[in-house]
């Protein structure tokens, strides 16, 4: 079963400020991010496999 995050769970796991994560919703930025009514809603799977391909793509341009 797809697991959905709210937004409050959703700016804990990427440790940014609800503010900043609706922003980055609103532009695009977050993959899965949809609005159900007025609360935004993330899938948690799509979320965390897009946190490992950002690390992954800062890691091979910045190698240590």
């Amino acid at each position: 079963m797809i697991k959905l995050l709210t937004a409050e769970e959703t700016s804990k796991l990427l440790r940014i400020p609800k503010r900043s994560l609706y922003e980055f919703a609103k532009q695009g930025l977050i993959p899965s991010a949809f609005r159900i009514g007025k609360h935004w809603r993330f899938r948690e799977d799509i979320v965390e496999n897009w946190i490992m391909e950002q690390a992954a793509a800062k890691n091979h341009t910045h190698p240590m």
